[in-house]
């Protein structure tokens, strides 16, 4: 990193000073509050014009995080401040406050109500929404747990007599989800310059704002890796995605002189951003922390930006991208990293003429074959 960048996030992590959480203000640098800060009255262009830009040419701001607490009549217990931070974790929360700066993110809103998460998401309509899950391994019960214990039976089958039991509980009018079985922890989204964090272990029901988001073809969910946040949806919530987009595919595709000798997989989403827009994230907490727990103000913001990131990535992406879909001479489809996610399983956005879905695989991407790159008309 050059000496200017570098003096731009010394500045930066000066700038701060303040971090509204739960209707308190915090001193978090209490040093810097008396030495020289750079604003900016404008936030930065993501657009696709300033994809190629330097994107910390601007000083970013530091992004507002507030609690949501359960609405009157919740039962919910309400904590004001969180679980208190560790050296560790305020290092973090000062290095996750300047990413998300640079992510363009103002706002994150941290909720653990039903009543919370419907009032806040009735404003996500249409668009594309980045999107993440943190979760655990899910403890297996009822029959899925006796298929899971039966020695006679293969991986596979076993598989496929979990989803068969599966598909069967979700269509039953007495079914309902065993909030202390299931794996989800945290659901974040993102778009414009807000993001959410939605704590399932607290709010332990499914929200119909956030089903609807989910479930609806007409709002792009993007992520890295998506289609294993996809997958722990459905075991746990019995919800089928549509309209998943994986930026760390995209990435791959618009990065492909770097990976030529590499399998069409998608790239991390740490990897992604240091390539596509030269942002550095810290993924260190990501097996470090127990999501089942309650989350402090590290662990939520650092949370909140896979989702923000994605949808950057996308952001920029999505131009480049589109350009060589439209280009005569190349063979490209968007639907080398788009499907949907039924029961589970990577499923093509078009169905067939029959009207059957249509399993989606990254085999289906034409520049690739023996694992590695083949060349834009292959």
């Amino acid at each position: 990193m050059d000496a200017t960048r570098q003096e731009r996030l010394e500045t930066t992590a000066a700038a701060l000073t303040r971090v509204e959480f739960a209707g308190m203000i915090e001193e978090t640098n209490v040093e810097a509050a008396t030495q020289p800060t750079t604003t900016t009255d404008a936030a930065p262009d993501t657009t696709a014009d300033s994809a190629a830009a330097d994107p910390m040419a601007s000083t970013p701001t530091s992004p507002v995080i507030s609690r949501e607490h359960p609405a009157e009549g919740d039962t919910e217990d309400e904590e004001d401040e969180g679980p208190e931070l560790t050296e560790a974790d305020s290092e973090s929360l000062a290095t996750s406050m300047i990413t998300m700066g640079h992510l363009n993110i103002a706002t994150v809103t941290y909720i653990t109500s039903e009543i919370q998460a419907d009032d806040e998401l009735a404003s996500i309509v249409e668009g594309v929404v980045g999107f993440d899950t943190e979760f655990v391994k899910r403890i297996l019960y009822g029959d899925e747990a006796i298929i899971d214990g039966m020695p006679v039976m293969g991986t596979s089958a076993k598989k496929t007599a979990r989803l068969a039991i599966q598909f069967l509980e979700s269509r039953l009018p007495s079914f309902s989800i065993q909030w202390d079985k299931v794996g989800l922890c945290l659901i974040q989204l993102a778009q414009g310059e807000r993001a959410w964090v939605l704590n399932m272990n607290r709010i332990k029901a499914f929200p119909s704002e956030l089903r609807r988001i989910i479930e609806t073809p007409e709002i792009a969910k993007v992520g890295a890796g998506i289609l294993s946040d996809g997958g722990v949806i459905w075991e746990d919530l019995r919800s089928n995605a549509r309209n998943l987009v994986d930026v760390g595919l995209m990435a791959r595709l618009w990065g492909i002189s770097n990976h030529q000798e590499e399998p069409y997989s998608n790239l991390a989403l740490d990897t992604a951003m240091l390539e596509v827009l030269d942002i550095a994230i810290d993924k260190s907490f990501q097996k470090i922390v127990n999501w089942k727990t309650e989350p402090n103000k590290a662990h939520i913001l650092y949370a909140a930006i896979d989702a923000a990131a994605a949808l950057r990535l996308h952001e920029a992406l999505a131009p480049e991208l589109e350009a060589e879909d439209t280009d005569p001479e190349t063979t490209f489809s968007v639907d080398w990293y788009t499907f949907n996610c039924t029961f589970g399983e990577a499923m093509r956005m078009k169905r067939s003429v029959r009207g059957a879905e249509i399993p989606w695989s990254t085999k289906d991407c034409s520049w690739y074959g023996n694992n590695k790159f083949q060349g834009k008309w292959y």
